[in-house]
């Protein structure tokens, strides 16, 4: 899979929530505003528009962060959009879908 620098609309991001309680708003059984604020940047994983890599992606979060993963949030680009939000295509090596 190679992704381009340009996010469609129709993609979704995934944001791994962290068991760290700040992270989690049990009143309300979802993440807190806490899991997405950063005052530099914020990791998601991209999941380019099929659904092959929409599972992969998922799995990467998985992997990762183990026992430490809560949840996966699924936030879509045209709603990062809307927002305004910035987003960049950061690839690593052990990470194809790292945004």
């Amino acid at each position: 899979m190679t992704f381009t620098d340009e996010f469609h609309s129709g993609e979704t991001l995934l944001r791994g929530i962290h068991v760290k309680p700040d992270f989690w708003n049990n009143e309300m059984n979802r993440p807190s505003s806490a899991a997405f604020k950063d005052s530099k940047e914020l990791s998601v994983n991209r999941t380019g528009e099929q659904k092959k890599y929409h599972k992969e992606s998922a799995e990467r979060i998985v992997n990762n962060l183990g026992e430490r993963l809560r949840a996966i949030a699924e936030l879509s680009v045209d709603f990062c959009e809307s927002l305004e939000l910035y987003l960049k295509y950061c690839p690593v090596s052990e990470n194809i879908y790292h945004s």
